[in-house]
C-alpha cells in the first residue's frame, strides 16, 4: 500500500468494534492509522475506541507519526484500547509512544511490549507513565539508537508516607543493542514498590550503560531467577551504590534519614536467583564495590568470562549458598577456591586471557545493529514475548 497516508477515516471506527488484531507492515507512506474528521488542527475531537483489539503490530512504517492524524504522539489521550494485550513496534519514527495524559483504563491491559529499531524513541516508560502498564509482563527493547532510559521516574516524589507502586506484573526484561542507554531505572524513588515478579533480566550490547541497578532497585527483586549481562563496554559494576548516595545528597524530592542512608550498606537478598552470566564486560571491576552484604541462597550457576578488569565479586560480606565446585565457570574453566571472592581474586589471569574476550574494531559500527535487525525473525519475537503466556 505505497500511497496510503491513513488506514481508514474516523467515521469507519464504529464499524470496527469487533476488530481483534491489526497488523500494518511496510506501508512506507502511512502517517496515521485513523484520519480524524477535524484534521490536524482539531485537538479535542471524540475518543477513538477499539473495544476488542487485543493485538497490534506496527512494523516498517517510516512516516508513521501517530495512531490518529491530529497528534505527534503514537498513542495520544484520545485513543482508547481497553483490551490491548500485545503491542509490537518496529522501525517506526515516533519519539513518544504514550501520552502522559492517557487515562489508566485506556491502555491498562498490555502484557507484552516489544519496541525494536525505533531510532527516535528516547524513553520507553517516561516519567508519570509507569501506572499505565499495570499488567505488563514482558518487555523487549532492541536497537533503539536514541534510547537513554527505559524506566524514567524523574520528578516523582517518594515521601515516607507515599509509596509509588509500579509494574508489579513484569516478568521478563530484555534490552539489546541500545548504544545510548545510560539508565535502565532512572531516578528511582526510595519508597518505590513494584517489579516484585521480575524473574528474567537479559542485557546485551548497551555500550553507554555504566551500571545496571542501584541497591534500592535490587531489594525489590525477590523473584529474580536469571541475570545475564553481555558485551556492555562501559559497565563498571552491576550494582552501584553511588546512585543511591547521589539521590540522598542532592534530590529534595526524596526525604531521607540517617537510618535510610545506612540502608545502602544493608543486606541485599536474592532468594530465587539461580543463574548469573556475565560475559565480555571489559570495564567491569566487580559486581558491587559498596559495603552491602549479598545473599544468594539459590545460586547454582555462575559464568564469568571476558572481564579482564574484574578483581573481586563484592566488597561486603557474601553468601553464595549452593555455589561451589562444578557450577562456577571463570574464563571458560571450572574454578573454585572455597568462596567466590577468593576464587575471582585468584582467577584474574583466566579473566584476562580467556577465549571469550574478543574486541573487534568495528564493534561500534551501526552496521552491527542493522545486521542484528536482519537476523531478527518475527516468529522468534512472538515466542519470546509470549513464551510464558499459558
Amino acid at each position: 500500500l505505497p500511497a496510503m497516508k491513513g488506514l481508514f477515516p474516523e467515521s469507519m471506527v464504529k464499524c470496527l468494534v469487533q476488530l481483534q488484531q491489526l497488523i500494518l507492515f511496510r506501508c512506507k507512506k502511512v502517517e496515521y492509522i485513523v484520519a480524524k474528521k477535524g484534521g490536524e488542527d482539531e485537538k479535542d475531537s471524540e475518543t477513538i475506541v477499539f473495544p476488542k483489539l487485543t493485538y497490534l503490530n506496527l512494523q516498517d512504517l517510516d512516516m508513521l507519526r501517530s495512531f490518529c492524524s491530529n497528534s505527534d504522539i503514537l498513542f495520544p489521550k484520545q485513543v482508547f484500547l481497553p483490551n490491548l494485550e500485545t503491542l509490537y513496534l518496529g522501525r517506526i519514527s515516533v519519539v513518544h509512544i504514550v501520552d502522559y495524559q492517557m487515562q489508566g483504563g485506556s491502555f491498562h491491559k498490555p502484557r507484552g511490549l516489544d519496541v525494536s529499531y525505533c531510532e527516535k524513541v528516547f524513553n520507553v516508560v517516561a516519567p508519570g507513565q509507569q501506572k499505565l502498564f499495570p499488567n505488563l509482563q514482558f518487555l523487549r527493547v532492541n536497537g533503539c539508537c536514541e534510547l537513554e532510559a527505559v524506566f524514567n521516574f524523574e520528578g516523582l516524589t517518594a515521601r515516607r508516607d507515599h509509596a509509588e507502586v509500579t509494574l508489579g506484573q513484569l516478568k521478563s526484561l530484555e534490552l539489546f543493542y541500545l548504544p545510548k542507554l545510560m539508565h535502565v531505572w532512572r531516578m528511582v524513588p526510595k519508597n518505590l514498590q513494584g517489579f516484585q515478579n521480575l524473574t528474567w533480566i537479559e542485557i546485551r550490547k548497551c555500550d553507554s550503560l555504566r551500571y545496571l541497578l542501584s541497591p534500592t532497585m535490587a531489594k525489590l527483586f525477590g523473584n529474580l531467577m536469571l541475570l545475564q549481562v553481555y558485551e556492555c563496554k562501559m559497565i563498571e559494576e552491576i550494582i552501584d551504590t553511588e546512585e543511591d548516595l547521589l539521590k540522598i545528597k542532592i534530590l529534595d524530592e526524596i526525604v531521607t534519614t540517617k537510618e535510610e542512608e545506612q540502608m545502602i550498606g544493608d543486606t541485599i537478598l536474592f532468594p530465587q536467583l539461580k543463574e548469573i552470566s556475565i560475559t565480555n564486560l571489559e570495564n567491569l571491576n566487580c559486581f558491587c564495590s559498596g559495603n552491602c552484604e549479598f545473599q544468594f541462597p539459590s545460586l547454582n550457576k555462575l559464568e564469568i568470562s571476558g572481564c579482564p578488569n574484574m578483581k573481586t565479586f563484592s566488597s561486603g560480606p557474601l553468601s553464595t549458598g549452593k555455589l561451589g565446585e562444578g557450577n562456577i565457570s571463570i574464563g571458560g574453566q571450572e574454578f573454585w577456591m572455597g568462596d567466590l571472592n577468593t576464587t575471582i581474586q585468584n582467577a584474574s589471569e583466566l579473566l584476562k586471557h580467556d577465549n571469550y574476550y574478543e574486541q573487534d574494531e568495528d564493534d561500534d559500527d551501526d552496521k552491527q545493529i542493522e545486521e542484528a535487525a536482519e537476523e531478527d525473525d518475527d516468529d522468534e519475537r512472538d515466542k519470546q514475548i509470549e513464551r510464558d503466556d499459558e
